[in-house]
């Protein structure tokens, strides 16, 4: 039942420690405005342990899977680690930079495209500010889902939790400041 020329990938993030690690829960994707990158966000329990049954936080992450899909056949040619998220990821209208919602971290992360391929920007990530304070009982803020404007000065994010929003916007000075 798979559509003629599918392709079965595993999301394998690379790690060191962990060479056969496939990571789960692939939440959302997003193709780029130009439609050449495909980024896949996991979200869950990449959880992973030492011999001792201690967390290793440094392989203990989400992670952004970057494809280049220009041709046939997609080539995936990036992992980027993110600490925690949900499943909020956009590009912004240039295709130049993306943004991902952080989850319990309740913050957005912002990465640029440079030379090197794509790497966090030195204003991210961006706190929301809620402070521990979700509603209801032992429940914390998530930043959840997340959109951009299609002029690319504001930011809506979903907050899982709190039963809102918050509102980014961008000043002259190319930095996010929550708005609302």
């Amino acid at each position: 039942l798979v559509a003629r020329g599918a392709r079965f990938s595993t999301l394998n993030p690379g790690l060191s420690d962990f060479p056969n690690y496939v990571a789960g829960q692939a939440v959302t994707s997003v193709v780029s405005p130009n439609q050449k990158t495909l980024l896949v966000l996991t979200s869950g329990y990449n959880l992973l342990a030492n011999s001792a049954g201690n967390t290793i936080p440094a392989d203990s992450s989400q992670f952004v899977f970057v494809f280049n899909i220009a041709n046939k056949v997609p080539v995936q040619t990036q992992v980027i680690q993110v600490p925690n998220t949900y499943n909020g990821i956009v590009f912004d209208p240039s295709g130049a930079r993306f943004y991902v919602s952080g989850g319990v971290d309740d913050d957005v992360h912002i990465y640029d495209l440079g030379a090197q391929g794509w790497a966090e920007d030195a204003g991210s990530p961006i706190a929301l500010g809620h402070n521990n304070a979700g509603l209801g009982l032992a429940v914390q803020p998530q930043a959840a889902g997340i959109a951009i404007t299609a002029n690319g000065l504001g930011i809506v994010v979903a907050d899982y939790y709190n039963d809102s929003i918050s509102v980014l916007t961008k000043g002259n000075n190319n930095t996010w400041s929550k708005t609302g």
